[in-house]
């Protein structure tokens, strides 16, 4: 099994828990709200009140509230596991660490 075979799998198994927990996929009015709470949290780091490490646990932490919360304890397990591991190997996602880390 390759790499992307393996992402397939992990992001259609990801995408079926969000639609048991009640997951819409759909744009919603807290859209907005999401928005401005990255902004704030981007805000945070870049005044020094928080570093980028700390960030992504709330980033983290936030992604698994809401309809996740709603996920067998060994399932939200798995998923922050996935969510962690996506942001260590994804060369997006690194970028945008880095670039969190150095204040931008």
């Amino acid at each position: 099994m390759g790499a992307a075979t393996g992402a397939e799998g992990a992001s259609d198994a990801f995408r079926a828990e969000l639609e048991k927990a009640g997951a819409t996929g759909g744009p919603s009015a807290a859209s907005g709200a999401r928005t401005d709470a990255l902004k704030a949290l981007a805000e945070e780091v870049r005044s020094g009140r928080i570093d980028a490490s700390q960030a992504i646990d709330r980033l983290v932490e936030r992604a698994l509230g809401g309809m996740a919360a709603s996920l067998p304890p060994a399932r939200r397990a798995e998923l922050e596991a996935m969510l962690r591991a996506a942001l260590e190997e994804d060369p997006t996602l690194a970028a945008m660490q880095r670039d969190l880390a150095r204040g931008r």
